[in-house]
């Protein structure tokens, strides 16, 4: 850095390439004696504390000072339309990162020391002039091009599109267009990776932290539910993304059709105080709870994974990790595996619970039917318990194991209607030639697909 001293020079390439080593760091504009001229000042924290490492954050702190003012001078040239109204600051310092260039001159570095807390600080003297030696741009008549930079915020894309009267959604949607259409028609096929909500926990000004792109990903993934959905919608106005929230709000919250599992018949246990708290909060939402995706990883429904794939799981510890890993993120596979464990304990009510739950996030999935009618059954609920193993049966695409135990569930609620049959006819009746409700099951098998390692008969 010591060149950039003497000879007073630093170029925009040359502040872009230092200023990457600055973790954080932003310079600020001070007051100063000279009215011709601008102070910037700046710090950089040391990695260690040798004396070289102590020179290297000077040299990152001086850095930070001309990077910082070449995207305050880019800014300062940047020509925009007068319609954007507030968007300008904003889209100044977009424009200024992307296409910031010039040669800063007569530059004198005037302070360097290190603070109390082990910060380099340094202090630099430019003169005004220089704003005249860094390029701007005039978008004025360059809509497209001004709407191309913004490529890395889709929300401020469209936002600034829709401004200039050119909007499009998939500038906001992208690769998910077909998504967003079937959600305008108030269905949802299938949620993947979802985060639990558990009640009064959400803090909408949490949004604040999060970046355009962020915010738009939760509006996405949460498929506009509220509260995740409305509360996105609701932050992008207050970011002055006004026809960005306006295009969200438009698009419904998506619905799953066809029927609730076991819905009226788990209500009535759930008001005997059967069950798991979870399980009895799951149906009094209808066993369709208000989800919305993270990207993180979950150590807790690992750590159950593992557990289930042992000789002899301990059910107890798995249902505390996966009661615990619904607070973090979850998904159909975690509510069939908490299923699994509830049923190994006997717990049939809080089973046909998640499995419920798992069959409205994911009404594809074979695994979750095909459980829930031999939970059903057990618990009392002959008749849910025929129309979904009935329901796994119909559907070509359920696998070998699905079949086997929804042909389980249709032979026992045979076997025990002729039971009773038989245990109510007339003395010295003929026995019936058909006694029970037997279901003709149909030979075809789909592709096999995932088997659990464990089966529990129905």
């Amino acid at each position: 850095m010591k060149i950039f001293e003497r000879f007073g020079l630093f170029t925009a390439a040359t502040a872009g390439a230092f200023f990457a080593l600055v973790v954080g760091v932003r310079a600020e504009f001070l007051e100063g004696s000279d009215p011709g001229c601008f102070y910037v000042r700046s710090c950089a924290l040391p990695r260690s504390s040798s004396d070289a490492s102590r020179r290297a954050a000077s040299a990152r702190a001086e850095a930070a000072v001309y990077e910082e003012f070449l995207l305050y001078a880019a800014g300062e040239n940047l020509k925009l339309p007068e319609e954007l109204g507030r968007l300008r600051s904003r889209l100044a310092e977009v424009a200024a990162r992307s296409f910031a260039a010039g040669t800063v001159v007569g530059c004198e570095v005037i302070g360097r020391e290190f603070l109390a807390d082990g910060r380099a600080r340094c202090t630099v003297k430019i003169p005004k002039e220089n704003l005249k030696r860094v390029s701007g741009l005039d978008f004025r008549n360059r809509p497209e091009s001004l709407i191309g930079f913004c490529g890395k915020n889709p929300a401020l894309r469209y936002e600034v599109a829709a401004i200039l009267g050119k909007e499009k959604d998939e500038m906001l949607f992208g690769g998910r267009l077909g998504e967003v259409a079937a959600r305008e028609k108030g269905i949802l096929e299938n949620v993947p990776e979802t985060w639990f909500m558990p009640e009064g926990e959400f803090d909408a000004e949490a949004l604040r932290t999060f970046t355009d792109a962020d915010l738009l990903n939760l509006w996405l993934a949460a498929a506009g539910t509220a509260p995740y959905g409305a509360a996105a919608a609701d932050e992008f106005e207050k970011r002055g993304l006004s026809r960005t929230a306006a295009r969200l709000a438009t698009i419904a919250s998506p619905r799953v059709e066809g029927r609730v599992a076991g819905a009226e018949f788990l209500k009535k246990l759930a008001e005997d105080g059967r069950g798991s708290a979870l399980a009895r909060r799951l149906v009094a939402e209808g066993c369709a709870a208000r989800f919305r995706v993270v990207g993180r990883p979950n150590p807790d429904f690992s750590e159950a994974s593992a557990e289930f794939a042992k000789k002899n799981p301990d059910y107890g510890k798995m249902i505390s990790l996966l009661e615990k890993s619904l607070r973090t993120s979850v998904s159909d596979e975690a509510f069939n595996l908490l299923g699994r464990a509830y049923e190994a304990k006997g717990d049939d009510f809080s089973a046909a619970a998640v499995y419920a739950q798992a069959a409205t996030l994911n009404p594809k999935t074979a695994y979750a039917r095909a459980n829930l009618a031999g939970t059903l059954l057990k618990a009392g609920d002959a008749e849910d318990a025929e129309f979904w193993a009935n329901a796994v049966l119909g559907d070509e695409r359920s696998n070998s194991w699905s079949r086997e135990r929804a042909e389980g569930v249709l032979r026992k609620i045979a076997e025990t209607a002729a039971k009773s049959e038989k245990e109510n006819a007339p003395a010295g009746a003929p026995a019936p030639e058909n006694a029970g409700r037997e279901k003709q099951i149909s030979e075809k098998s789909a592709p096999r697909d995932e088997v659990p390692q464990k089966i529990v008969e129905a």
